[in-house]
């Protein structure tokens, strides 16, 4: 390790020491639990507060007079569009990867993109069914398979934002016939 020495206020020479850069395997699962979150949020709808305030409310007031200042809220744990955006608009894309793209990736999968270059992170889903979690950074990467509630919060937004849906051995939707259809149904959301 090469350590660099600076002056203090004092005159004393103090070493400072280079910063230790973490690997992806080691940020994988916050970075994991942080998109889940999001996810969940997503699930519960839209966090809801009466419409004098600053969220939007399909509910009407209960407080009075739409200029009288309240504090109710309808859905304290779904989403706030002003932190996370509307969930069609959360992802960057979503496309067939197909096999042999990359190094070492005989088989295709749907691709989730939610963000991308240094770092990026996606959601893969695989033909055999498994969906996986790939946080990337230059030149480093790290995989993790979903399971338990962790796998149906996914399964579900495939299904229901996505137009995908994992049955008779592969990812697809039923009602269309190619994947060039199914990524224009994804591109309508937005």
């Amino acid at each position: 390790m090469n350590n660099e020495s600076i002056e203090n206020e004092s005159g004393h020479m103090n070493e400072i020491a280079e910063p230790i850069s973490q690997k992806c395997c080691d940020l994988i699962h916050g970075r994991l639990e942080s998109r889940l979150d999001d996810f969940r949020a997503f699930s519960k709808g839209e966090r809801c507060k009466c419409q004098c305030n600053e969220y939007y409310t399909a509910f009407d007031c209960d407080a009075g007079d739409i200029g009288e200042v309240c504090d109710i809220t309808d859905n304290p744990d779904g989403y706030d569009p002003n932190e996370l955006g509307h969930p069609h608009e959360y992802g960057l894309s979503f496309d067939y990867v197909e096999p042999d793209t990359f190094d070492d990736q005989p088989d295709g999968y749907w691709r989730y993109q939610l963000s991308w270059g240094g770092p990026s992170d996606e959601f893969r889903f695989h033909g055999d069914g498994r969906i996986e979690y790939r946080y990337h950074d230059w030149w480093d990467g790290a995989g993790k398979n979903l399971i338990g509630s962790d796998f149906t919060l996914m399964e579900d937004w495939a299904e229901n934002w996505l137009g995908i849906q994992y049955s008779r051995g592969t990812w697809h939707d039923g009602s269309l016939t190619s994947r060039e259809e199914a990524y224009s149904n994804y591109r309508g959301f937005l």
